[in-house]
């Protein structure tokens, strides 16, 4: 191609994850990770997705790992896909929440107790190890 006819060309497009997405649902895939390069800006695109929370979060892992090899800064190469950050969100709100309500069960005790209480519940009550066990993943742990 030209000079003159690569002028007129569009302006390089990123990859939608929507297009990511088409390609799982088409060939009937849990992860997904697209790798693009345009040479006339010399351009790497990577893009990811997946299926379940678990698989979003892998593919991303997945992209930073490409990214790497092709010698992107370390700062590029820690991503969090949305879903993944907004199930990290929705977990740290409810063990708010439900501090909350365990410290209005706990009011008789002083401050500082109360916070230890607290530490203790979430630490070991069982109902809350599905908690733990989350957010502990999404943090990497």
């Amino acid at each position: 191609m030209s000079r003159q006819n690569q002028k007129k060309r569009d302006p390089v497009k990123l990859i939608p994850v929507d297009a990511a997405k088409r390609i799982a649902e088409e060939y009937a895939q849990d992860q997904v990770i697209v790798c693009t390069f345009e040479s006339t800006t010399n351009r790497v695109h990577v893009v990811t997705y997946g299926k379940r929370i678990e698989d979003a979060e892998n593919a991303a892992k997945g992209g930073d790992f490409v990214k790497k090899a092709l010698g992107w800064p370390d700062r590029l190469c820690n991503s969090t896909p949305p879903r993944v950050q907004a199930l990290g969100d929705a977990l740290k709100e409810a063990v708010k929440l439900i501090e909350g309500w365990h410290s209005m069960r706990e009011q008789r005790l002083p401050e500082h107790k109360e916070r230890e209480a607290w530490r203790i519940y979430y630490d070991h009550a069982p109902e809350m190890k599905p908690i733990r066990e989350a957010l502990e993943l999404l943090s990497g742990g």
